[in-house]
C-alpha cells in the first residue's frame, strides 16, 4: 500500500497541512471531518521522521504578493490508535496547545512524537489577505534506530 500522506524527507522540506483559509474550522474539526480515509490525506502530515517540525503560515494578497495585517491561530492534533466505537480507522485525535496568531515571519516548534498529525485553524484575520496557509517544515529528526 503507498503512503498518501504528505512526509518531510528533509529538514528543509516544506508541506502545507492546510490551504485556501478563510475561517476557523469548528472547534470540534479534525481531518476525519473531510471524509473517510483517504479523503483527508492532504490536510495530514506523517512526521514518523520527526520529533518535532516547525509551523509558519503564508497570505497572499490575490495577486500572489505578501498581504499585511494578517495571523492563524493553529492548533496542533495528534492521531493515536483509538478503540472507540466509530472512531475513522481505530484513531483519535488529541488536542495540543494552541499556536497563538501566527504571522507571517514568525515560525513555532511543536511536537509530533513521530505521529500522524494535523492542524486546527481555530482563528484566522485575513487582513488585507484573500486566503491563508499553513505549512511545515523540518524541526528536531528522529534518530534512525528509533523509527
Amino acid at each position: 500500500m503507498a503512503i498518501t500522506k504528505k512526509r518531510l524527507y528533509s529538514p528543509d522540506g516544506t508541506a502545507t497541512v492546510r490551504d485556501g483559509i478563510l475561517a476557523a474550522d469548528a472547534a470540534s474539526w479534525t481531518p476525519d471531518d473531510l471524509g473517510a480515509p483517504p479523503l483527508p490525506d492532504p490536510a495530514i502530515l506523517d512526521a514518523r521522521e520527526w520529533d518535532t517540525v516547525r509551523v509558519f503560515v503564508d497570505f497572499t494578497d490575490g495577486a500572489g504578493g505578501v498581504a499585511v495585517g494578517t495571523s492563524i491561530t493553529v492548533q496542533p492534533l495528534l492521531a493515536v490508535a483509538s478503540d472507540l466505537a466509530g472512531a475513522v480507522a481505530g484513531r483519535t485525535w488529541l488536542a495540543q496547545a494552541a499556536l497563538a496568531a501566527l504571522v507571517p515571519g514568525a515560525e513555532v516548534e511543536v511536537p509530533v512524537d513521530a505521529h500522524f498529525c494535523s492542524f486546527r485553524v481555530t482563528a484566522i484575520t485575513l487582513g488585507a489577505a484573500t486566503d491563508g496557509r499553513v505549512r511545515v517544515t523540518g524541526g528536531v529528526r528522529r534518530r534512525a534506530a528509533q523509527y
